[in-house]
């Protein structure tokens, strides 16, 4: 799939996450949910690792939820990207990134 189409349906998906939260449209606020999904995605990892008494606590990890707490900090960052109107410059770095490490 090209770069700049998928980077289109996940800027799509991230409007709709920031539609979820109609509170959550600050840049502060942005950042702060962006903080708060990397700490869940922070907490999974540590379950995957089994560090401390984790394992004893929680059990096993399942690969599906940490998939979805990856997705919503990709979410939360791109809504802070919209926000601020980087979806041009984010798609040519993204691309100007990919050509060098093709070439």
């Amino acid at each position: 799939m090209d770069t700049p189409e998928y980077l289109d349906k996940l800027f799509s998906l991230a409007d709709e996450y920031i539609e979820d939260s109609p509170y959550s449209n600050t840049p502060v606020l942005l950042l702060s949910r962006l903080v708060e999904e990397i700490g869940e995605m922070a907490g999974l990892v540590n379950r995957f690792e089994y560090t401390g008494t984790n394992k004893q606590l929680h059990g096993e990890h399942h690969t599906g939820t940490l998939t979805k707490e990856v997705q919503d900090v990709i979410l939360a960052a791109l809504s802070l990207a919209r926000y601020y109107g980087l979806e041009r410059e984010l798609k040519i770095s993204i691309e100007e990134s990919y050509k060098r490490l093709k070439s």
